[in-house]
């Protein structure tokens, strides 16, 4: 059996890397990646923290998650990053056609 992922966690390493690298390299530019490696890093810690995430469409205004302490994070942003890394989607497509139904 392959070992257990996490999407979540392994986006917040890369734009925390990504952060890290161009403020040693380039720092002027640093902010680009400043503001999503924070996030990311609040989203992987969500589940240590207790803080709750809400899983919202690209379409939903996330200051009213924000404004509820709920961290939202937006699905579509999510399937793209598990289907663009080299194992793909078929796990967690799996995993959540236990909870979900497959035409949603």
């Amino acid at each position: 059996m392959s070992e257990k992922r996490h999407v979540v966690e392994e986006t917040a390493q890369l734009y925390g890397f990504l952060r890290d690298h161009t403020a040693k390299k380039y720092p002027e530019r640093a902010w680009r990646y400043e503001a999503i490696a924070n996030y990311m890093e609040k989203v992987a810690k969500s589940k240590d923290t207790g803080e709750e995430v809400a899983w919202v469409n690209f379409a939903t205004i996330p200051e009213i998650f924000w404004a509820m302490d709920m961290i939202p994070i937006s699905i579509d942003l999510m399937s793209g990053l598990a289907a663009s890394s080299p194992e793909g989607a078929a796990e967690f497509i799996d995993l959540a056609e236990q909870y979900i139904p497959d035409y949603i």
